[in-house]
């Protein structure tokens, strides 16, 4: 499944595996993932990183939403 994949590898992948799905899925794809779906399927550090590598416009409300769901797990 091409969100599990991502998912993983952008979380945990090595160089080469990041490499590859670049070329596989594409920017735009990547993009739109980190988007909609990175706030809750990657850690805090691992989004920002992302998010600041692919120049992400709107980082920085994505974050904060990202704190805000992390606290409420937290306690």
């Amino acid at each position: 499944d091409k969100f599990i994949i991502t998912e993983r590898i952008l979380e945990y992948g090595t160089l080469v595996q990041i490499r590859d799905i670049i070329r596989k899925y594409k920017t735009p794809w990547l993009k739109l993932f980190l988007s909609k779906y990175g706030v809750k399927r990657l850690s805090v550090r691992s989004l920002n990183f992302w998010l600041l590598v692919f120049g992400l416009k709107d980082r920085k409300q994505l974050m904060d939403r990202k704190k805000r769901l992390t606290r409420i797990w937290v306690g």
